[in-house]
């Protein structure tokens, strides 16, 4: 079997792992249904990532179990941190927040999270990965690359999707945002109020109520409704906007 389709197909099962873990974790934790994920389909990336590069750099390589947790460690904190770095530029929001985790990095990353990240790659290289192994051996070679091809194929179309839906969501809150800062300034100007007061009520007029249940029922919002640590660096109030009617859709 080709290595490339191997490694292919373990990230698309690592990923599904992650993403279930992750839809289980937060479901729990949130007394809700909570469909995790950047994509559309069951997938969390970043784990597959994480997994797959572990897998090469140690599996088979690497014997010590405390070893293996620290390069884990360390390669998933790096990863994590990357991953929310450039999230952060593309889009403007944060998808996850640790500011209030005992020694966290800009909130980006932080010690328990690094910590837990360390002990799965231990378990994986250890025990999960060979019954991985041993599992994709008996699958028919034919199988596993039409599997493959399948995966793959879904998978780039998710992410164009996900991606462009994401832009268009990230700039109709930009508009928005803009929006509601150029009458923020109106109202400072001859009111001299608040600019915190005269954003709450002009969220409130008719214009604005149109313009926030436009973005709320669009698809790519649902990334708005499954991270609910997602914080704004360009468009606060409009994200807050939106958060608050799909809350209290969600309620009715």
């Amino acid at each position: 079997m080709n290595s490339i389709v191997r490694y292919l197909i373990c990230f698309f099962i690592y990923s599904f792992i992650g993403w279930l873990w992750e839809t289980i974790l937060f479901t729990v934790r949130e007394k809700r249904l909570v469909n995790r994920g950047f994509l559309f389909g069951p997938l969390c990336p970043i784990y597959g990532v994480g997994a797959v590069f572990c897998i090469l750099a140690m599996y088979n390589r690497v014997d010590k179990w405390w070893l293996i947790f620290i390069i884990g460690l360390i390669a998933c904190t790096l990863l994590e941190y990357f991953t929310h770095y450039m999230l952060e530029k593309l889009f403007h929001a944060t998808w996850w927040d640790y500011r209030k985790a005992f020694l966290n990095i800009n909130g980006r990353v932080c010690l328990s999270s690094s910590l837990a990240f360390g002990a799965c790659v231990t378990l994986l290289i250890k025990a999960v990965h060979p019954a991985v192994e041993r599992i994709i051996g008996y699958v028919p070679v034919y199988a596993v690359n039409a599997a493959a091809f399948i995966f793959y194929t879904v998978f780039i179309a998710d992410i164009t999707l996900t991606v462009s839906g994401m832009v268009q969501l990230t700039n109709r809150l930009l508009k928005f945002q803009r929006f509601i800062e150029e009458r923020v300034q109106l109202g400072i100007n001859f009111t001299e109020e608040k600019s915190a007061d005269i954003a709450e009520r002009i969220q409130e007029n008719e214009h604005a109520r149109e313009i926030i249940a436009k973005i709320s029922s669009s698809i790519p919002a649902r990334i708005i409704k499954t991270y609910s640590q997602m914080r704004s660096i360009s468009y606060t109030d409009a994200l807050d906007a939106v958060r608050k009617e799909i809350r209290k859709k969600r309620k009715d």
